[in-house]
Formats: C-alpha cells, structure tokens, sequence
C-alpha cells in the first residue's frame, strides 16, 4: 500500500461490535452520543467526510441509525500533487463512541497509520481490497451527512439560482445597464435586438464553461476549490477591483468604449455590437462570482462531486437560468422603443440613471480592498490605491483626447498613453499583491488551533474540526458559520440576521457556541466540510443541537429564520 502525489485514497476504521452491543452514527437521539472521527493528517493532505454505511433504520426520521456487528467507515482523503516520493504520510484518527446494551459505556481510541509516498499504480493487500470493496457496497451511494440530490433536481435548482443570481447587488448595475442598452439601440435603430440578447446569453454560457471546467480539471488535481475560490487570490481581487474601477469610471462619462460600454475593436462596430453583447455576458459572470443566490449551494456541490458530463449540465443550467431576463427582453425586440404609459421614454433620464450605477460599482471597488486587506495586508491596499490613480488618469486622457471629434493623431496618441497607464496600474495592483501572499498564508499556518475552552457562548470564534467535536462531545449545541470577505450574501447575513440583538440574546440564553468557518483565504479543512454537506461554496449555516443530526439553515437568513432553528433544534430535544 502507498500514496500517490496529487490523487485521493480511502482510509478505514472498522468496528467489531460484540453481539448485542450497538454504536449509533452521526446522530444519536436526545439520550446517546454520536460517533465521532477527528483526523490528524500531514500539511497539505485533506480528509473529507466520513462516509456512514446504510443502517436498517437508515432513512426513516422518527428512528436513530443504530449498528452492530463489523462496520467499516470510509473517508476519502486526497494527497497533494507536491507531496515527495520516497518520504512517508503519518495518517492519524482519535475516534470516540457509545456502545449500548442494557447499558451504555463509552470508549475512546487513538488510532494511526504510516503509509510510503510513491509513484505508479499501488498493490493493494487483497484482504484489505475486500473488506473496502464490501464497505463500499454497503453505502448505497450515499451519505446519512450530505442525504444527496439527483441530477434533475441539480438542473431545476441551478436553472431558479441563476434566476436569482441577477437580482444580487453586485450583478444589478451590469445587467441593468446591458437593458438600457437594448432600448435605446432599439429605439435608434427601429429593430428587434434579440439577436444581442443571444450573444449576451452566449458570452455568460461561455464563461461558465469556462469556469466549470477550470474547477473540474483543478479538483482533479488535488485542489479542494469551490464556487468564487477565484476570490481567493488577492491577484485575482486586485484586477478585478481594478476592472471595476475602470466600470464606474466609464458609467461617470469619464471615458467611452461604446454604447454597451464593451464594445472593443472596429470588428465589434462593425458587427453591430454583437462582440460587445458578448462580452457583456463575460463580464456579468464575472461580478457575479462574489454573490450566492439561494438553490445554488445544492447544485453547485452536487455538480463538483460528479462526472464531468453531470458537472456541465448544472453549469449549464445555471448559465441558461442568469441569461434568461436578459434574452427576455432582448426578444421583446422593436417594442421595447414603444414605452408602456406613465414609462418616461428615453432622454435625459436614462444617462442620470447609468451615472448613478456607476456608485455600486465604486463601491464594488472599496469592498475588493476590504477583501485584499483581509487576504494580504495594508500593503497591497495602499499598492490598489496607487494603481487607480493611474487607471484614473489614463481614463480622463482617453475621455479628454480619444473622442471621434478629434484628430486622428491625436486619438492615437491619447490611446497609447492611456493603455500605458492603465497596463502599469494594472502591474502595481499585481505586483502588490503577490509578495503579500507568501507572508499572510504563513501567518495562517502559525496561527494556533482553537480551543473548545468557552468563556462566553455566543462569541464567534475561529472554527476547526477539533474544536468542532470537542463541543459536540461535551453535548453543547454549535452553530458554524462558514463564509468568507468576499461573499457578499455572507456579509449581509452577518449584518442583518446573526448580528441581531434578539439572536445574540437567543444564542447566549441557550448556551449555543458559535465558531465561525472563515474561508476568505483557501483552506481545505473547510472546502471538505463544506463538501460532506454536498456544498462547493459559502455561505452555509449549520446548527447541531445536543445528540441530533446537523441541520442546515438557509442561505439567505433572517432574524426569524435563525430563532426559530433555534428553538426547535435546542429547545426542542430538552434544553
């Protein structure tokens, strides 16, 4: 047996439970203890959800899975693609259980195992390939953690999240400013504009395939990554303020690159605008990233956990489901240059309202920096600061220089220039950042390991595996927060609905402990909890009452939604 760089392997724990004796699962009703597994694996390894065998009351709620004789429980543990041949990886479980007969005892066990780092194709000892093949048949193909969807449903969920996607703060001005496009090209041109409306759908669809397919070939890899894990590199974060800093600029009428405002090259001109339709949907696709709509968790995780084919069905879906308003109304073609009454047509009006979207957009730009800061420090802040100074300036000689009305010496001079400084503020942003980087994820691996340890129950505090179970042992009620910086759902959630006084008041009354799952920076210990509950992505809320299996909240919150989970899922078993 051996491990290979970059690919995944099971590790068991088998039970020999004695006649007449049982464990339960993950779950234990209001007077038993579930079993717990916390692994210690090496730097860079990640360890996934345990996966449970059917039981024989397995899927009926009103019953507690209970098991007996030998149980193998699973875990898929994936290796990094650097890990070095020749050394060995030091696997480690501390496993703790409840054996019931006519009484309950107790037991506890540290468990470990050694295994070399090789390359090729291990030799598995046939004893031990039988016992995992049969554990494996024992599944069912589920999870009693992740209970899992079908494909279909994953369409249908994906198809409604990309609905909803459109209406989240950070994708409203595109969109919006893509329909004003469409009417007033309609009401120019006396013509039907769904042929726009179908390059917009084509240049979202292409950057969800893009996406998909990034992720597919970057999991396969080794690398647990989900939905916005591009947020997870402040080089990444850094361009991308400084594209939407160079948005609202152009939304102010600093600056001009035609109608849609994409429009790049005579080629787009020529063709109408279609290139520009086009690249409006990349863009779209682009800020919507930050934002999670509700029906997106379930079929985003489902797609990452399954066949390539599977995977780009969902990503379809959902790419068909955000273009879907868009082509709407593109389709409505040569009305849209008829107003319905009390519709002011359009004028001056239409050019106060893209000014005004310029303002989400710049606060788009502030947000990115609160979100560099988080990921490396002041200095690459103050590096962003520095690079739209010089995004400004090249953008005000292009508006100031560039017109049409000028000479054509002119216009290319004030173009060059402007493409020097936008280039070299672009390389300051990047440059910025990318010393940063090293120190801050060195900062995060020296950071120490939370204790259960409570000093107040509804302070939040930094969550781990460990300091997960350790509570959860000690029958107190958890709540886990898993977010990030960068998730603009996260945040208003934060705000709105677990920041309330009425659930802090709630939360500390019933002695819930809040640890919160900060995925702002990638980190596999959360993309594999995120992924035992059939996640690819934040936000996700999940709250453990004492002795009951784990309930997961919505992901768009409300003071009423977390008091109620409350009171049922802590209240409700006794406390």
């Amino acid at each position: 047996m051996s491990i290979q760089p970059g690919e995944i392997f099971s590790a068991g724990i088998v039970f020999d439970v004695a006649p007449g004796w049982t464990i339960y699962g993950e779950r234990a009703g209001k007077t038993g203890l579930p079993t717990t597994i916390s692994w210690t694996v090496p730097k860079g390894f990640s360890a996934k959800a345990v996966r449970w065998p059917a039981a024989p009351t397995a899927g009926k709620p009103e019953t507690v899975p209970e098991y007996s004789g030998r149980i193998v429980l699973l875990c898929d543990i994936s290796a990094p693609v650097d890990a070095k041949v020749g050394e060995s990886a030091s696997i480690g479980a501390s496993v703790a259980w409840l054996a019931c007969a006519n009484a309950c005892v107790p037991g506890k066990a540290e468990l470990s195992i050694t295994l070399p780092i090789s390359q090729g194709t291990p030799s598995p000892d046939p004893g031990e390939a039988a016992l995992f093949s049969a554990a494996r048949a024992r599944l069912g193909g589920t999870s009693e953690r992740s209970g899992g969807i079908g494909l279909l449903t994953a369409i249908v969920l994906a198809f409604a999240g990309g609905l909803l996607l459109n209406l989240m703060p950070c994708v409203l001005p595109v969109i919006s400013l893509k329909v004003l496009s469409l009417r007033k090209r309609s009401a120019a041109e006396g013509k039907s504009t769904a042929l726009h409306g179908a390059f917009f759908a084509a240049g979202v669809l292409a950057s969800f395939w893009a996406l998909a397919a990034l992720l597919i070939v970057l999991r396969a890899g080794g690398l647990a990554l989900g939905w916005g894990f591009q947020l997870q590199d402040p080089v990444f974060v850094a361009l991308m303020a400084c594209v939407f800093f160079l948005i609202s600029l152009n939304l102010f009428g600093v600056f001009e690159v035609g109608a849609s405002m994409t429009r790049l090259g005579s080629g787009a001109s020529r063709a109408g605008g279609l290139g520009g339709s086009f690249l409006v949907g990349l863009v779209a696709v682009l800020v919507a990233t930050p934002c999670a709509a509700p029906f997106m968790g379930p079929a985003v995780g489902y797609a990452l956990v399954n066949p390539a084919a599977s995977a780009f069905a969902v990503f379809s879906s959902l790419a068909l489901g955000f273009a879907a308003p868009v082509f709407a109304l593109s389709a409505v073609g040569n009305r849209l240059r008829r107003p319905a009454p009390r519709v002011p047509r359009s004028g001056r009006w239409n050019e106060l309202l893209r000014a005004g979207l310029g303002f989400p957009m710049a606060a788009s730009v502030a947000w990115l920096a609160y979100v560099l800061a988080e990921l490396a420090g002041a200095r690459a802040v103050v590096a962003l600061m520095w690079s739209c100074v010089a995004l400004g300036l090249g953008a005000w000689v292009l508006g100031a220089f560039g017109t049409p009305d000028r000479p054509p010496r002119s216009r290319i001079a004030a173009a060059a220039f402007a493409a020097i400084l936008i280039a070299g503020g672009a390389a300051v942003a990047v440059l910025g950042s990318v010393p940063s980087r090293a120190s801050a994820r060195e900062t995060a691996e020296a950071a120490p390991v939370p204790s259960a340890n409570l000093e107040k129950a509804s302070e939040w505090r930094p969550w781990s595996p460990e300091a997960e179970a350790e509570l959860r042992r000690a029958g107190v009620p958890v709540l886990v927060d898993f977010t990030a910086r960068w998730c603009l759902t996260c945040e208003a959630n934060e705000a709105f609905a677990l920041g309330d006084a009425r659930v802090r008041e709630r939360l500390e009354l019933l002695g819930v402990a809040t640890l919160r799952a900060d995925w702002t920076a990638r980190d596999d210990r959360i993309a594999a909890e995120l992924a035992s509950f059939g996640r690819a992505g934040v936000p996700l809320y999940v709250l453990y009452g004492p002795g009951a299996p784990p309930r997961v909240l919505p992901q768009i919150l409300t003071p009423g939604i977390v008091l109620d989970a409350l009171d049922e899922a802590v209240v409700g078993e006794g406390r």
